[in-house]
């Protein structure tokens, strides 16, 4: 008997298995649908650079249009950083990823040692997701990566709500 798992994991998996059900929500009150896996895959690796940054200066919301899904798939990504920069996610531009009530965290290279795969979001179709890249050094930085691994999946939509599903968000609080 397999055992029930959240949308977020301590492995980097593949969240559902093809035949499994989705629950696709944008907040508490916000649900999008439901969905039933139809085929899943390996994503290639997308690297970004944000370029050169200057010391203790941020890039701004910054999108990556090479995340972005066509329309029925969604994409389940775990983002790495190259270089020492502080990255925040927002998931629209408004909501912040990755947030508690007094501060947002930031994925760094050396919070990924102790804990590489905690830094999971969604991609629907083509939502919106924004990234600022933060150069929290005391020296201008020519270079501030970031890659991204994932998997895709190809989703059918459920007319009716399934008895077992798993609930995945696809924006930030």
């Amino acid at each position: 008997m397999r055992m029930s798992q959240n949308a977020f994991s301590l492995q980097f998996v593949p969240v559902v298995r093809k035949g499994e059900n989705l629950e696709l929500i944008k907040n508490d009150t916000d649900i999008l649908g439901y969905f039933r896996v139809l085929y899943i895959e390996q994503l290639p690796q997308v690297d970004s650079d944000f370029g050169s940054i200057n010391k203790e200066s941020s890039t701004g919301d910054t999108e990556i249009t090479n995340l972005y899904m066509p329309d029925g798939e969604l994409a389940q990504y775990h983002c790495i950083c190259l270089d020492d920069l502080e990255l925040t996610i927002s998931q629209p531009k408004a909501k912040k990823r990755f947030a508690a009530k007094n501060v947002v965290h930031a994925l760094t290279a050396l919070a990924q040692q102790v804990a590489p795969n905690l830094s999971a979001f969604f991609v629907w179709e083509d939502e919106k997701v924004y990234f600022d890249a933060k150069n929290p050094t005391k020296y201008n930085r020519k270079r501030n990566r970031v890659r991204f691994i994932g998997f895709r999946f190809i989703l059918e939509k459920l007319t009716v709500k399934p008895g077992v599903f798993t609930t995945i968000p696809i924006e930030g609080a």
